[in-house]
């Protein structure tokens, strides 16, 4: 493992701190270069993190793949099998694949939604029904919903639906809610299924925009989430359907002669999850977010904060620095697993992991980082 600095996906964020760039460019407040913070006599380096969370995994999972950031510095590494010799071909595992990295998808969704929100200077606390189809019959309780609590996961639905099509979205909308729910932090991955829908209609969709309203809004979606998203960070050809060829597949732990499972097609159901994504990209989209208003103006990533919109419920560690995190699951113990991590710590590191198997993608992280600092190195 190597420090290297400055990928092509982050000049722009080196052309904010190299010439201070008022348009689109702001500082977290790290060093350009980064790659070490420093607290009283102790110091963490990208070197020192990176190898204590490779000595956790190496010959506890199957696979993994970690970035680490710090301002434009940054240290990566993978380990294991992309697919095992039970789905040849057997090929290492890379920063490089994709895959489908679970519910770190909302994250992506969130700021897609966001910046629609921004740019025609919505509110987030401007009720969702205007933005839905036409033809649905809103139920009245759904007509009191906002977009701040859609996206928190404080819409009031208790009940979940896995993995909610179009016809699925349209049935908890008009079925309703009890609006006392509202007060309760539900996560229901079916709020983020609601935002695909937001996003098309958002985004210029209208019923006669295609036949097939289930297929026209999920390709409105993603189509909207490459070109604001996904191409502003020179990202190409995002899809949420697994490649055919040789996908990057996930097993039990330990394998053995099992074969792995790629997840599946979200392409008319994605939105909780589904984007297929390579940790690098998954990565250099978190340092954007944070490093540049490239993606968000300062003022949405604010409240995308506040709220915790897009992100699971932050964080404080025991030195005081406070982490935005968000984490992805598919699988159990007994069947294929994969957990992602994508963490944001507010002294300006940042980790982007996947495990396929055990442990967990959030807690070793965060188990691994107190032990990751060197007195006087």
């Amino acid at each position: 493992m190597t420090v290297r600095r400055v990928p092509a996906s982050l000049a722009p964020a080196l052309l904010c701190f190299a010439v201070l760039l008022g348009s689109g460019c702001t500082s977290s407040g790290s060093s350009a270069l980064g790659g070490k913070i420093c607290r009283g006599d102790s110091c963490l380096t990208l070197q020192s993190l990176a190898d204590k969370l490779q000595g956790a995994l190496d010959g506890n999972c199957n696979k993994y793949a970690f970035v680490l950031y710090h301002g434009l510095a940054h240290v990566s590494h993978a380990g294991g099998l992309k697919r095992t010799s039970a789905d040849p071909p057997a090929q290492n595992f890379t920063e490089a694949f994709r895959y489908d990295p679970a519910s770190v998808t909302k994250t992506f969704t969130a700021v897609a939604l966001l910046q629609l929100l921004s740019k025609r200077g919505i509110s987030i606390e401007e009720k969702i029904w205007k933005y839905l189809p036409p033809d649905w019959n809103v139920h009245s309780s759904f007509r009191q919903i906002n977009f701040r609590q859609v996206l928190s996961h404080h819409s009031g639905i208790m009940h979940d639906v896995w993995a909610a099509d179009y016809d699925a979205v349209r049935n908890v909308i008009e079925n309703g809610i009890s609006l006392s729910d509202t007060a309760t932090r539900a996560y229901m991955n079916v709020n983020y299924s609601i935002c695909r829908i937001l996003i098309a209609y958002l985004d210029g969709y209208g019923p006669d925009s295609a036949s097939d309203q289930g297929s026209g809004t999920s390709q409105r979606f993603i189509r909207c989430l490459q070109r604001n998203v996904f191409d502003r960070l020179n990202i190409a050809a995002v899809s949420f359907t697994p490649t055919t060829a040789a996908p990057t597949l996930f097993y039990p732990w330990p394998a053995g002669n099992a074969h792995g499972t790629d997840w599946g097609d979200w392409a008319t159901t994605g939105g909780s999850a589904g984007v297929q994504l390579s940790t690098n990209e998954i990565a250099s989209f978190l340092a954007q977010l944070r490093l540049t208003t490239l993606l968000l103006p300062d003022s949405m990533k604010t409240l995308m904060d506040k709220y915790s919109l897009g992100w699971d419920l932050p964080l404080q560690l025991s030195d005081g620095v406070n982490v935005q995190l968000k984490g992805g699951l598919f699988g159990d113990s007994t069947h294929a697993r994969l957990s992602t991590g994508i963490l944001d710590f507010d002294n300006g590191l940042q980790i982007t992991l996947v495990i396929d198997g055990w442990p967990d993608a959030i807690s070793l992280p965060l188990s691994v980082y107190p032990k990751a600092w060197i007195r006087n190195p």
